[in-house]
């Protein structure tokens, strides 16, 4: 109070509010306002901000953001909100922040129940992670408070997520990948699979969704069980007979011998024969189902792979070596775990067993990640080409065994890669 009673006050007005997006991430980052002080005291230092103001402009915008929370996990009535008047734009930028997650925190979470009891363990997560608790806890909830909104929702995942948070669309797509992973409940934590990122888990999510959910449909959380029943049919036509087990391993062979098999080549003629097949398009491609697009993919006649460079003789000594003593257990495991995918104990563990029934054997016997890619191509060509097979099996069974094979060939080359 100054002298003869004349009270001082720093007042600050804005019209329209004014965030500072700088103090809104200390808010996210879980830091109280103490500590949010300290930052600003530190990065502030050269302006000409009195301490009583930078103070008073912190504690405003924490109260600020404690007002707008509600209306951040309830995006649709933040326009229409009154409280706290914003620009389209600030809206936009606000609920990507909020939504936003740190890959490491939400690679521990993958495949969890969202229940209480996870999120009172969060601390090991903060730890591992590098993260606040309280950071942890904002992206565990958000996660789960967008599960439960398009839990029993019609339509595809991406859809229901847009049309409730109004995020941005590469936020909506990495929250389908999540909640298609947690909901399904796959086993992502084994020690062995601790070498695959979030990103390579996204993938995985990306063609799975695009190939083995309802065809016709956007992608959904739940996997077609016409697709599904149907894979336990195609075990027995392929492993039941020997002289098809054979001829499969001839034609594979003699295709990887001629130098056919590239990956070039899978990604081309799956995106091409899917779409002839009836009906799914090039979002089923590997590696496109993130929203990307094919142009960054050369055709194969200029993308060749290491297997492909080599001479016919060593490429006939490598598989004579390397793929001959492995064809039929690697072929009989495949279809095995396809054949289980209806049960759902199976299908949570899907990719432990790729790695430890198909990737594992291959390391063994020093398949390079390419040898892997050609042996999977020429693989996924020989189901049309057996004539063991009557033609009117072939054609009943042909688009589900690509389907099955075009997310087996992504999530196994991706597996060795980081495993070697």
């Amino acid at each position: 109070m100054a002298a003869g009673g004349v009270v001082e006050l720093d007042v600050l007005v804005s019209d329209p509010v004014l965030l500072n997006a700088g103090v809104f991430n200390l808010w996210l980052q879980g830091d109280t306002m103490d500590q949010a002080l300290k930052s600003r005291y530190t990065l502030e230092i050269s302006t000409q901000l009195t301490t009583a103001v930078i103070v008073s402009d912190t504690a405003d915008q924490y109260q600020l953001f404690a007002i707008l929370e509600h209306y951040l996990h309830n995006p649709r009535y933040l326009a229409s909100q009154s409280i706290v008047p914003l620009a389209p734009s600030l809206q936009q930028t606000l609920l990507d922040r909020y939504y936003s997650f740190d890959d490491a925190v939400v690679r521990e979470l993958l495949g969890k129940k969202l229940s209480a009891r996870v999120r009172k363990d969060l601390d090991d997560v903060s730890e591992k992670a590098d993260v606040s608790l309280q950071n942890c806890r904002r992206q565990f909830d958000n996660i789960k408070r967008i599960s439960r909104a398009v839990e029993d929702a019609d339509g595809g995942l991406e859809e229901n997520i847009q049309a409730n948070f109004l995020l941005s669309p590469e936020t909506t797509r990495k929250y389908a990948r999540i909640v298609f992973l947690c909901g399904n409940r796959f086993e992502t934590n084994k020690k062995k699979l601790s070498p695959l990122t979030f990103s390579d888990f996204m993938q995985f999510a990306a063609v799975m969704m695009e190939n083995w959910t309802v065809k016709g449909a956007p992608p959904g959380e739940d996997l077609d069980p016409n697709f599904l029943r149907d894979l336990r049919e195609l075990r027995g036509v392929l492993t039941n007979d020997k002289d098809v087990l054979v001829e499969q391993r001839r034609f594979v062979q003699q295709d990887m011998i001629q130098g056919n098999a590239t990956l070039s080549a899978t990604v081309t003629e799956t995106s091409s024969s899917l779409t002839a097949l009836g009906g799914l398009s090039n979002r089923s491609l590997p590696g496109v189902g993130l929203g990307g697009s094919q142009s960054n993919l050369a055709p194969a006649s200029v993308v060749a792979s290491p297997w492909a460079r080599m001479g016919v003789e060593e490429r006939s000594a490598l598989f004579e070596r390397k793929m001959f003593p492995l064809f039929k257990t690697l072929l009989r495991n495949l279809f095995a775990i396809a054949s289980g995918l209806s049960q759902s104990k199976e299908l949570r563990d899907i990719f432990i067993d790729l790695l430890e029934k198909f990737v594992e054997p291959c390391r063994e016997a020093d398949w390079t990640v390419a040898e892997l890619e050609a042996f999977l191509s020429s693989t996924m060509r020989s189901f049309d080409h057996l004539e063991t097979v009557s033609r009117a099996v072939r054609s009943r069974y042909q688009l589900v065994y690509r389907r099955y094979l075009v997310v087996v060939s992504l999530c196994t080359t991706r597996m060795l890669k980081q495993v070697l």
